[in-house]
């Protein structure tokens, strides 16, 4: 996996010119979705302890993300330390595309931290590929327990096309990626018997990774709820799904437009109206995107004067 050395000021000027420009394209496009001026003021009479408690559920994935490189780690870190960085990629994954800034983050904290350059690597990896494979393993288990649920779920087939597409993009890049870097498969390879004789921390790193997608798929369920949409978990989850599939195979910050539309989209498959789709989109990535540009900013600050990315 390739890791960038830094991320420059100049870096971060075009990363917001391009959230800026994807976001004055996001809100000429939306409006077509439905009627625009609805949704405001269907927002407007959203439940503020609700959206409250949505906001709550989204900055509670963070600290889920900081626990979980805290089980994979190879050395020992900090968890005060590793969640401000944690932060901090709030900020530098919606300035960069397709979450690389975050991929490069973590690398360099976990190289300050006495991690050797094949360790930072894999223990990047195993990260995200947990969660990749957490969220499957999750979605599997929630239609095992509650299949009636299920039939609750509509999916159509425009819907389950566009997923297949994503998903495909998004595998394609993955291989792209461990194809570039093949040389190192053999180290990684080494570092990952690490893991094989500690089992019980890839079992606890799972779980974490469920409670992570758990606490994003509670906020858009409390984002439904705070505007009076009654849909069953397991419908939200589907509608969360889409949503990232689609915004990760998007090459802008933080999937900016992609994921919108995606989530207006697959709340519209769910018979939801396309005002309150709408609506229900703008209010989630108000919490959970919008929110995190604010904290990630001030915790950049922290990062960079405790030094906690400078190696020793």
């Amino acid at each position: 996996m390739v890791m960038p050395k830094t991320v420059t000021r100049k870096q971060y000027a075009i990363g917001f010119g391009f959230v800026i420009l994807a976001a004055i394209g996001l809100f000429g496009i939306l409006p077509r979705f439905g009627d625009f001026g609805s949704s405001l003021q269907t927002l407007q009479q959203a439940t503020p302890l609700v959206v409250l408690a949505a906001a709550g559920a989204s900055v509670l994935a963070v600290f889920c993300s900081a626990l979980l490189y805290m089980v994979l780690s190879v050395r020992r870190l900090q968890y005060g330390d590793t969640l401000l960085v944690q932060m901090s990629g709030l900020l530098i994954n919606r300035v960069l595309p397709a979450g690389i800034g975050g991929l490069g983050l973590n690398y360099l904290y976990l190289r300050a931290h006495k991690h050797s350059a094949v360790q930072a690597t894999t223990v990047v990896t195993l990260n995200n590929s947990i969660g990749f494979m957490g969220h499957i393993l999750l979605a599997l288990g929630l239609v095992a327990l509650a299949p009636a649920a299920f039939r609750d779920v509509h999916l159509s087939g425009r819907l389950l096309l566009v997923s297949v597409l994503a998903l495909l993009v998004v595998g394609l890049l993955l291989i792209v990626i461990w194809r570039w870097r093949r040389p190192q498969l053999q180290a990684l390879r080494l570092v990952g018997r690490y893991y094989a004789k500690q089992p019980q921390q890839l079992v606890l790193a799972v779980a974490i990774s469920f409670a992570l997608t758990l606490s994003n798929v509670v906020s858009l369920w409390l984002c439904c709820q705070a505007l009076g949409i009654s849909l069953s978990f397991l419908a939200v989850f589907v509608v969360f799904t889409f949503g990232i599939a689609v915004g990760t195979a998007t090459p802008t910050p933080g999937g900016l437009g992609g994921t919108e539309a995606a989530l207006v989209a697959a709340l519209i498959a769910q018979h939801v109206s396309a005002p309150l789709a709408l609506a229900v989109a703008l209010l989630y990535r108000l919490v959970s995107y919008w929110l995190g540009l604010l904290i990630g900013a001030g915790a950049t600050v922290a990062v960079r004067q405790r030094h906690l990315l400078r190696q020793s």
